[in-house]
């Protein structure tokens, strides 16, 4: 196990994302994102999380902006809770999540009758079971490295729903129905030019500043 997620490690200077969808116009879109966690987690997950975001997006040309708990969010946006302890310690104790799971057990958004709101949810205590038996006897920099790419699957996951306005899902990729711990941790899992074709053609949404 170690010698695969070394493997992958390896492979993130070199993985590309799929589906350009050439043949809708690139209009770059900016995002901006307020993250809220209930518990403090290390900087190497929010920052591997962070660049593994931006590589999801990419294709779909959609960049995400940050947005500290202070600053204003009188503009674009959506907002982000994360809930439980974001990180899997070294020689975890507890239950494996085994196989495959909704999506929807990791992560959710806020929907208001046809409406999909910029408000979403992880849930980490769930993603902390799923990751379980992948990561928990690796070094802590693969933990975090590992733990930081599968966060940021699960939240391209409700980009999606939301720059999509759609709660359908597609067949295959981070915006498919459920996901696995081989999926969250694998060198390449992105969006399908399905996806991808959803978010470049989501003039019509107009994110407004999430609620609380």
């Amino acid at each position: 196990m170690f010698a695969r997620l070394l493997a992958i490690v390896c492979l993130l200077c070199v993985s590309t994302s799929s589906g350009r969808a050439a043949s809708l116009p690139r209009v770059e879109t900016t995002l901006a994102v307020h993250l809220q966690a209930n518990a403090a987690f290390s900087p190497e997950i929010r920052n591997q999380m962070k660049m593994e975001l931006d590589s999801i997006l990419e294709p779909a040309a959609i960049r995400i902006f940050w947005l500290d708990a202070q600053e204003s969010r009188d503009f674009r946006s959506m907002r982000v809770e994360l809930k439980g302890s974001c990180g899997v310690p070294n020689h975890a104790d507890g239950h494996a999540v085994l196989g495959a799971i909704p999506a929807s057990a990791l992560a959710s958004t806020s929907v208001y009758k046809d409406s999909i709101l910029p408000s979403s949810w992880v849930n980490c205590d769930t993603l902390n079971r799923l990751l379980l038996s992948s990561i928990a006897l690796q070094p802590k920099w693969i933990r975090d490295y590992a733990y930081g790419r599968a966060m940021a699957r699960v939240l391209a996951h409700e980009i999606y729903h939301i720059l999509a306005q759609t709660q359908v899902h597609t067949s295959t990729g981070v915006a498919k129905e459920s996901v696995s711990a081989a999926d969250l941790v694998s060198s390449r899992f992105v969006f399908n030019s399905e996806a991808i074709i959803g978010l470049r053609s989501h003039n019509r949404v107009l994110l407004g500043a999430a609620k609380n």
